[in-house]
């Protein structure tokens, strides 16, 4: 075999004029993105209606997801829910959810419920995913829910079969 190597050293002309070309379109692309993003409307169109939210799971990832929705305007945090009552209040302080709203224990997730909220994100411990979305579901509220959906095979039954469509959602769907 006779296989000739380049050093780095060494480049031809074609492949010069190609890189160059590469680099020039790469750069005019980049430069478009400004005039591309300054032609959008400054604020998009505030939601006619705020959606309830009940949010179950108030630890560190759990708060700060409950903060995205707020801070997108469509959502009003009606109610949290954790097991320990400290996380309870420090996030419920921090979306300014009535002291009244605010449950904990192991059935904190079914007082969310109950609270009258037309949707709930679940980001509590993942053993309790399905059981709280069972429940969710059977109480017509529209779900967000953290993964995993399911420990094991029998949980991710309901979840792929059972669930209806469009009352569901993860982190992957929206």
């Amino acid at each position: 075999m006779n296989c000739k190597r380049q050093s780095s050293g060494d480049i031809s002309r074609r492949r010069f004029l190609g890189s160059v070309g590469t680099t020039a379109a790469a750069t005019s692309l980049l430069a478009a993105a400004p005039g591309v993003a300054a032609q959008r409307p400054a604020t998009a169109e505030p939601p006619r209606r705020k959606i309830k939210l009940g949010w179950v799971g108030c630890g560190a990832r759990g708060a700060w997801l409950a903060g995205l929705f707020k801070q997108h305007g469509g959502y009003d945090v009606h109610a949290v829910a954790d097991y320990f009552p400290d996380l309870a209040d420090k996030c419920g302080d921090a979306l300014g959810v009535d002291k009244s709203r605010r449950f904990t224990g192991l059935s904190g997730f079914q007082k969310v419920l109950e609270s009258g909220v037309e949707a709930v994100g679940i980001l509590d411990v993942p053993r309790f995913h399905p059981e709280h979305a069972r429940a969710a579901v059977a109480a017509n509220c529209h779900v967000y829910m953290a993964k995993p959906v399911a420990v094991d095979i029998h949980d991710l039954g309901f979840i792929t079969n059972e669930c209806p469509d469009g009352l569901l959602w993860n982190h992957q769907t929206i």
